[in-house]
């Protein structure tokens, strides 16, 4: 079975987003990566769909509703807080998009490494533990497309 990003490795500053050593995956075609961004605003650069390579595994966008649902917080506070998605990275996270893949892919999948809100401001700190996904190569730097899949959703998230 041929691999989209075969030759993609796991570099030492996506490892240390993790609160462990991450499962190294394959992504089948038909299954879906999900990402917040932030919309471009005042004082928001914004950003672009493949500029990243951290997405959010099916399964965990499912826990991050659900979480939202049980506990009465928005899906957006949830997951901001359990991927330690820091304001300094993301501001708003009011953008969702859904990306499906249309060929095998690697994946390093495991729990956010707790850290703080924003990068100066320790008084809170994200809790992290939920699975992020560090799939590096769907696109070269700019792109707004992938020759391995294709963008279902690109909206508001609720």
């Amino acid at each position: 079975m041929k691999i989209h990003n075969a030759s993609a490795t796991l570099t030492p500053d996506a490892l240390a987003a993790f609160a462990r050593i991450p499962d190294r995956v394959v992504v089948h075609p038909g299954e879906q990566l999900f990402r917040f961004g932030s919309i471009v605003g005042p004082g928001v650069k914004g950003n672009e769909i493949f500029s990243s390579p951290w997405w959010i595994p099916a399964a965990t966008y499912q826990e991050i509703t659900k979480t939202a649902h049980r506990t009465g917080r928005s899906a957006i506070e949830v997951a901001r807080s359990r991927l330690a998605v820091t304001t300094d990275w993301n501001p708003n996270m009011d953008w969702l998009s859904i990306f499906e893949l249309k060929v095998p892919v690697y994946a390093w999948v495991g729990p956010a490494k707790q850290q703080p809100l924003a990068g100066v401001d320790r008084s809170v700190l994200l809790l992290g533990h939920f699975n992020q996904a560090y799939v590096p190569g769907l696109a070269p730097a700019g792109a707004m497309s992938s020759e391995a899949g294709a963008l279902v959703y690109n909206g508001c998230p609720f």
